[in-house]
Order: C-alpha cells, then structure tokens, then sequence
C-alpha cells in the first residue's frame, strides 16, 4: 500500500472495525444475499422489516434489545430500489473475491492502524481482529466491553475509542 504513489500523502491512519479481514464462514443470509436470483427475488419478496429482524437477531447478542423502531430505522432503505440494490451489493462484498491474496498483502500495510473489536461480535470473531494485529506491523487493538455487531454506542463509549 505504502509503494502506491496515487495514496501518497492520502492517507496517513486506519481504524478498522470489526472487518471480515480473512476467509470465514458468514451467516446463510449473507451468503444467499450472493447468490444472483436468489437475492433479487429475496429482497422483493421478503419484508424488509423481517429482512431487518434476521439480520438483527444475528448481529446483536441480546435480541430482547431489538425495538420497532430500530428495525424500522434499518428498514427504511431496503423499501426503495436503491437500498435492495444496496443490499446486495454489500452483501457481495462481504466476501471478495481473492480474499486470500488480499489478506497477504496486510503486512506491507506500515500506517498507524486502530483496530477496533466488539467483545461480543457474533459474526466476525474475536480471532480474527488478533490476527489482524499480529500481521499489520504497526497496529494498536481496541476491545469494546459489552458491545456486539454495530450496536448502538452511548457517545460516552464511542469517545472512549
């Protein structure tokens, strides 16, 4: 990365949270969220409140948390075409292609890297975010108590990080 002269003086810091750094299983829904028809008739036959609440109850630790309001909240944008295309789109990118390769190349990364972890994530493990930071060479990892996937943070924890 550092040897790409068009990032020169671009970026200079990371902070990566959570990342699906390296191949792993991922949740079924993700992965039928890759499949081409399957998705397209999925997203547009499945409520996106219930597409919502699956992607929830998976992400979050503790499901009696999960509200109508936040499932609402996520909802909204998958009942336009531009967010069940976003869906699937990131979906698809969950997972890239030559991951394996990619994940090779994280040694050469020199830059100030955060990595931040959720101590409960229950879909990118906890493994993985160690592994991270004995690879990248000049990488700090951050644990988050009690946090799961992309909950909610108090500004109070988010200052903290």
């Amino acid at each position: 990365m550092s040897d790409d002269e068009r990032l020169k003086g671009r970026i200079t810091k990371l902070v990566l949270l959570d990342t699906i750094a390296y191949p792993q299983d991922i949740p079924v829904f993700f992965r039928m969220l890759d499949m081409p028809l399957f998705s397209h008739v999925g997203v547009r036959m499945v409520p996106p409140a219930m597409q919502t609440r699956i992607a929830l109850r998976i992400a979050y630790l503790d499901n009696s948390k999960i509200d109508d309001e936040e499932v609402e909240t996520y909802a909204a944008p998958l009942r336009t075409a531009a967010g069940k295309h976003a869906i699937i789109h990131s979906a698809r990118q969950i997972m890239p292609e030559g991951l394996d390769e990619i994940s090779e190349r994280y040694k050469s990364i020199e830059m100030p890297t955060l990595i931040v972890w959720c101590d409960h994530d229950r879909i990118v493990p906890f493994d993985v975010g160690l592994k991270l930071r004995r690879t990248l060479p000049n990488s700090t990892l951050k644990l988050v108590e009690a946090a799961d996937t992309c909950r909610k943070r108090s500004s109070r924890r988010r200052r903290s990080i």
